[in-house]
């Protein structure tokens, strides 16, 4: 399924081929602290998804790690968020963060 991968990113305006060494998946500008709240540069957001109730362990890289932590420790700058996914396939799909 990877060959229609491309083509799903281009529906949404995203280029053809992401880039899986920036230790997230979305970074999302908030430079008037509209979201959540909080004033802070960026958004960073990592996509973490599983077939189960998503109440077991998940896998981290390490680039993710040190991205999250880099938020942490310089706090203002950006936030790092993980999402959550589980059951993406059914109907009753849920997120959390």
């Amino acid at each position: 399924m990877k060959g229609e991968q491309p083509a799903h990113r281009e529906r949404y305006g995203l280029p053809a081929v992401g880039n899986d060494n920036l230790g997230y998946d979305f970074k999302v500008p908030n430079p008037e602290g509209l979201l959540f709240g909080i004033s802070t540069a960026s958004f960073l957001i990592e996509v973490k998804s599983t077939i189960t109730d998503g109440t077991g362990s998940f896998l981290m890289s390490s680039k993710e790690w040190k991205v999250a932590r880099q938020c942490h420790e310089n706090k203002g700058d950006n936030v790092y968020v993980i999402v959550r996914m589980s059951k993406p396939s059914s109907f009753h799909a849920s997120a959390t963060y």
